[in-house]
């Protein structure tokens, strides 16, 4: 989203669940034997993975999708399980088999995935000059004021919070761009020690990068738009009303 010649990449998530290591972990544990021994419990997911909270997935997969401009046809991603076709559109069927888990539950979750966070962004650094008990915050492109409180915090008065500027958004990739240069030959330079590009497995992952799939819509919701998510499109446009904002966002085409 920060670059001036877009180039149409972005890439593809699809998850399936494990309910059922999980549940039988949690309902036996305690259970003892004849012998007072715990009982055999699941040690491993589906997949291999730990069993654990945010490990109850069976399968992970991530795939690179690549879309270039089309003055005339709009880019879709779409998932369906109609077969829909689009000029310059890329549909991805729902799952032909689905084993079906009548008492954990089953589920499979698909997600287009239009950006990533900048590989080579940081966090600014906490400023030494602001309350112990402040809250140091990233901005959600809202470009509100920081909020004024005490220290400590108390129920009626909460901490102080200073927002930084929101991180920047590039195309998603899995790997580094290989046409760089005058021949569009070059590849890019390798990424520095614990830089990755792509996103780890939550099945045998809890930390780092690890991509998680998106909420279910909300009760309230009719857009059919997954609860919680933060999509290019309205990003984009959040990002537009705050141009003038002390963080001086640069959005291209925010009169198209």
């Amino acid at each position: 989203m920060d670059d001036a010649d877009p180039k149409g990449d972005s890439t593809r998530l699809e998850w399936t669940s494990d309910l059922r290591s999980y549940g039988e972990y949690g309902r036996l544990t305690g259970v003892l034997d004849c012998s007072d021994v715990q009982v055999s419990r699941p040690s491993t997911n589906a997949g291999g993975g730990p069993v654990g909270i945010s490990t109850q997935f069976q399968s992970f997969s991530q795939t690179a999708v690549c879309l270039p401009f089309n003055r005339c046809s709009p880019k879709v991603i779409c998932y369906s399980p109609n077969g829909e076709s689009f000029v310059n559109g890329s549909t991805v069927n729902f799952p032909a088999t689905f084993v079906m888990d009548d008492l954990y539950g089953s589920k499979w979750w698909g997600k287009p995935e239009p950006t990533m966070t900048d590989l080579l962004w940081q966090p600014p650094h906490r400023p030494c000059n602001i309350e112990t008990c402040a809250i140091w915050r990233e901005d959600d492109g809202l470009c509100p004021d920081d909020a004024s409180g005490i220290c400590p915090a108390t129920d009626d008065i909460p901490a102080p919070i200073y927002l930084y500027g929101l991180r920047p958004h590039v195309e998603a990739r899995l790997t580094i761009p290989p046409n760089y240069g005058m021949g569009q030959d070059e590849a890019g330079p390798s990424l520095p020690d614990g830089i990755q590009i792509g996103w780890l497995s939550p099945v045998d992952h809890d930390s780092g990068d690890v991509a998680l799939p998106p909420a279910s819509p909300g009760p309230e919701s009719d857009t059919g738009r997954p609860g919680l998510e933060r999509l290019a499109g309205n990003l984009h446009a959040t990002l537009c009303e705050a141009s003038g904002c002390r963080f001086n966002y640069s959005v291209p085409a925010c009169d198209s």
